[in-house]
């Protein structure tokens, strides 16, 4: 997942990999509603963990970006 943040300087970007493996496409099956189900069922941990770790990401990246820019003021 690629987190961006816009600072006084323009952009800072970063790349954050999830906590959580994703399953292998071979993993799941989408040719029935029961492999439809299930395929959605492996991907909901791996998601909200990589959700969370981007969240976190982002907002140590505004802090730090608003930390730049205090610093830069005073």
């Amino acid at each position: 997942m690629i987190v961006v943040v816009r600072g006084p300087k323009g952009i800072d970007y970063g790349v954050v990999d999830g906590p959580v493996a994703f399953p292998c496409v071979s993993d799941l099956a989408f040719g029935s509603t029961e492999g439809e189900v299930a395929g959605v069922d492996k991907m909901g941990a791996p998601v909200l963990a990589l959700r969370n770790a981007t969240g976190k990401a982002a907002v140590e990246m505004f802090v730090s970006a608003v930390q730049k820019a205090s610093t830069r003021r005073a």
